[in-house]
């Protein structure tokens, strides 16, 4: 009787373990303008095995401060904003990645490039919302339409 109630529970907790397959493919990344710190703080939720699969891709290991330098960027006024990985926050089947973009001066328009997933899925979205003051403004970005511009100041 001892080694069937083993058994059982051993079965029932690996199904517990297993990452559970998801049918769609979405990130969303928000950012938010902190002027009195010179940075946009942002966030960037994905599913948590989509994020395992990616740090693993053939030939070569990345963590996730190389992932988001690898596949998010931002630039302001022609420059780069420096990306500051801040940390990271698992959520059951989710992964929330901290960073802040810093900048120099407040600049007009920020473009912003997230490329999360697309070697991956071909279907996947990734959404970027930037909140300015009390306004907030989101962009649609796939595989085909990689980038988006946010005006920033008049």
């Amino acid at each position: 009787m001892r080694p069937l109630l083993l058994f059982s529970l051993l079965f029932v907790f690996s199904g517990f373990s297993e990452t559970k397959k998801h049918d769609f493919h979405v990130s969303i990344c928000f950012c938010e303008l902190k002027p009195e710190n010179n940075d946009f703080e942002c966030y960037l939720k994905v599913f948590k095995d989509d994020l395992e699969m990616l740090k693993i891709e053939p030939n070569r290991e990345m963590n996730e401060e190389q992932l988001l330098k690898t596949y998010f960027k931002a630039i302001d006024d022609q420059k780069h904003l420096q990306l500051n990985f801040i940390g990271q926050e698992t959520e059951t089947e989710l992964e929330y990645l901290y960073f802040e973009l810093k900048y120099e001066k407040l600049p007009s328009s920020l473009m912003v490039e997230n490329t999360f997933f697309f070697g991956m899925f071909k279907d996947q979205s990734n959404i970027v919302t930037l909140k300015i003051d009390d306004k907030t403004y989101s962009k649609h970005l796939s595989y085909y339409n990689r980038y988006a511009t946010f005006k920033i100041t008049e």
